[in-house]
């Protein structure tokens, strides 16, 4: 019992460590994805603001050269005006994050600190896009040379942003494979170490199990055959004698008897006859459950050999005021090859048991043919009453060795069920 209780402890720990790595792993995957999603976006926001910085100096020079032309049109200081304002946006979203770019703003020691270099340019042209936008482009030109000169400067301090975001994500990347081999690696050696040492042993016990349940099987086969043998030997024995008291018993009832010793004699014949029956199925089933039951192959006449069976059984019938009846089918054939005698006998059984529930009415026993292939047909045999019947609950029990549908049958119509 207490090893069945380890077992069943290292099974649950074995899989209550699998959980844990699968949940640790998912947990940490899914962190350091998000955060790789993060990185991409803030490596193509950082990328971007040189383009916008790009842009804006190309439109502060259009704007300078229609100024000098006296030219200046309200286009073009629309669309500095629509590319600084992205351009302010996505540098706020990097410096404090931004649910609209899906970042969160926060930023690694190193990038704060190269950001602080960036600010002091980032607001000088700030201030002069505003001059420029305050003015409508007139008037401008200090701001526009600003502009182109800090335009550079710009440009390389965020060369160096995007490659301080560049190198942290691959950073993340490394991490991220190193991490998964290391769960890999523990997850192997986790099954390993459960294999060793739970799982192996669970498997040699079982085998150890099957082993012992495959000898008891083998015994109880053993046990089984003794008594089956036993019983059949026992039915022989018995038998014997029986033959005997109903040989003693015709012979007595040709004797000169008076009415109350003849009756004796009867019941002494019928109780006698009644035993035998029963004594005869035991014998028949100990011999099937033995294995020694052989089915005789030779051709007989199966219309003469139902006809005896009938003729057999007629009387019992007829003194119940039961009218017994047969019915071929035209296809079934007069000679066929089989065991005759155990034919007999299962029909025998059938229509006693129809003849021993019925009151009143009749029994039809049919003969069918059902299919032909090469030289074997098969002919189906059945019995029709106007009998008691079988509840539908009791028919699983109907061909239980020793089992009646009903107990009460017992009392009222006798029988052991072996037929």
């Amino acid at each position: 019992m207490s090893q069945r209780v380890n077992y069943s402890r290292n099974y649950i720990l074995f899989l209550s460590s699998v959980i844990i790595l699968i949940l640790t792993s998912q947990l940490i995957f899914h962190s350091h994805l998000s955060d790789q999603e993060h990185s991409g976006m803030e490596i193509n926001i950082a990328g971007r603001q040189r383009t916008y910085v790009q842009q804006i100096a190309k439109l502060s020079l259009e704007i300078r050269y229609q100024s000098e032309a006296g030219e200046v049109t309200q286009d073009e200081v629309n669309e500095l005006r629509t590319v600084s304002k992205h351009w302010e946006d996505s540098h706020r979203a990097l410096l404090q994050g931004s649910e609209l770019f899906d970042i969160d703003g926060e930023n690694s020691t190193e990038i704060k600190a190269l950001f602080n270099e960036v600010r002091p340019v980032f607001f000088e042209l700030k201030d002069n896009v505003r001059t420029i936008l305050d003015n409508n482009g007139q008037d401008c030109d200090s701001a526009i040379t600003n502009i182109l000169r800090k335009d550079d400067q710009y440009q390389d301090l965020m060369n160096r942003v995007v490659y301080q975001y560049t190198s942290e994500s691959a950073g993340q990347i490394s991490r991220l494979r190193t991490l998964s081999w290391t769960l890999a690696i523990t997850t192997l050696m986790v099954l390993f170490l459960a294999f060793m040492f739970i799982i192996r042993p669970v498997l040699n016990k079982l085998g150890m199990q099957n082993d012992e349940l495959l000898e008891l099987n083998r015994n109880l086969e053993k046990v089984s055959q003794i008594k089956s043998d036993f019983l059949a030997n026992m039915s022989h024995e018995v038998r014997t004698p029986m033959n005997g008291i109903l040989g003693m018993a015709d012979l007595l009832e040709n004797t000169k008897l008076d009415k109350d010793q003849r009756d004796y004699v009867q019941t002494i014949r019928n109780s006698s006859e009644n035993l035998l029956v029963i004594i005869n199925d035991i014998l028949d089933y100990s011999k099937i459950e033995s294995g020694k039951m052989e089915l005789e192959q030779e051709n007989f006449d199966l219309h003469h050999a139902i006809e005896e069976v009938v003729d057999l059984l007629r009387p019992t019938a007829y003194e119940k005021r039961l009218e017994l009846m047969m019915y071929f089918e035209p296809e079934v054939p007069n000679i066929i090859r089989g065991d005759v005698t155990r034919l007999k006998q299962v029909l025998i059984n059938l229509l006693n048991n129809a003849i021993k529930f019925t009151d009143k009415g009749e029994i039809l026993l049919r003969v069918e043919h059902v299919t032909t292939e090469h030289d074997f047909m098969q002919i189906q045999f059945s019995v029709k009453d106007t009998g008691i019947g079988i509840d539908p609950e009791n028919i699983n029990h109907l061909f239980q060795s020793f089992t009646q549908a009903d107990t009460s049958t017992t009392r009222q119509y006798g029988g052991t069920g072996l037929g």
